[in-house]
């Protein structure tokens, strides 16, 4: 893996001033309620692509976010974000979504740089197990005084179909068969990285004497 990104001062929004230990963070919960799925707008996936001021979005007492401590110095992402962590249901399916967004020092907007979805079903979702959470690739500055922050939810409507939780295939929106969800992660060993890009270099061109 590429830059790994550890956070000892991770915090929920509205929360207390970062510096708390790690060991606040040892596990946390997440629920998809049918009624009401959490919302997503922007990213890689809507109708509304690209990025956005996502704070309204992190508001909901339905995700969980983590916002590190102000960057020293100015620093390029340049790669593919990958979370990994592990985390089980109480259903047999689910979903994991995540964003990727930096807090500019001075302004209260929360900018989305990346997005994700992992999509889990059958009965392994109910045993707690390592698993991988792919963002889009990404190029970004960020200068001191930046920060970073992960924002997690269990669903992401409208932009992708609701998992109903029963390990059948999503298809919709929420319907009378959908299962309130809760996911249980465990976060003393959640690493966040940032996966290398492919070089991209072309094999040379071979031409046949006619």
């Amino acid at each position: 893996m590429g830059t790994e990104f550890l956070w000892p001062g991770c915090h929920r929004p509205g929360g207390r001033t970062p510096g708390a230990s790690r060991r606040r963070w040892r596990r946390g919960l997440l629920r998809a309620r049918p009624l009401a799925p959490k919302a997503r707008r922007g990213g890689h996936l809507g109708l509304d692509a690209g990025p956005l001021d996502r704070r309204h979005l992190d508001r909901r007492s339905d995700g969980a976010c983590f916002t590190s401590a102000p960057l020293a110095a100015a620093l390029e992402l340049l790669g593919r974000p990958v979370l990994e962590l592990e985390l089980e249901a109480d259903q047999p399916g689910f979903d994991l979504c995540g964003a990727l967004s930096v807090l500019r020092g001075g302004s209260g907007a929360v900018e989305q740089l990346s997005t994700g979805v992992a999509r889990f079903l059958g009965t392994d979702c109910l045993r707690r197990q390592r698993r991988r959470l792919e963002l889009q690739p990404l190029l970004a500055t960020l200068a001191a005084g930046d920060r970073l922050r992960l924002s997690l939810a269990a669903a992401a409507w409208p932009q992708i179909s609701v998992n109903p939780g029963t390990g059948a295939w999503p298809l919709g929106a929420c319907g009378p068969d959908h299962r309130v969800i809760t996911l249980q992660l465990q976060l003393d060993s959640a690493l966040l990285a940032l996966e290398p890009m492919a070089s991209g270099t072309l094999a040379p061109l071979v031409t046949t004497p006619p």
